[in-house]
């Protein structure tokens, strides 16, 4: 069963993916851009899971979605931590 908006935030985050990677010049002034799209990356492979899960392997594609959500969020505070961190600064 198709819920609609997990197909719309799917393809709205397909449409942003491929917009990061076409255009790839301004994605790369972040810094540290590839952890950045590697989260992501994550949380689209989680909204994918979310629209899979609605015809096939349903216990599956849920736990999937999960770790891939989980995955995606530490990934993106990871690079939060790392953009934002004050340089010397002691973490201890």
């Amino acid at each position: 069963m198709i819920v609609e908006n997990e197909l719309v935030v799917f393809l709205q985050g397909i449409a942003l993916l491929a917009f990061f990677l076409g255009g790839g010049t301004r994605i790369k002034q972040l810094m540290k851009w590839r952890v950045f799209l590697l989260a992501y990356g994550l949380l689209s492979a989680g909204w994918m899971f979310t629209v899979v899960e609605g015809f096939v392997f349903y216990t599956v594609c849920n736990f999937l979605e999960h770790v891939f959500y989980t995955a995606g969020s530490l990934t993106l505070a990871f690079w939060c931590w790392s953009v934002f961190q004050k340089e010397g600064e002691n973490v201890t």
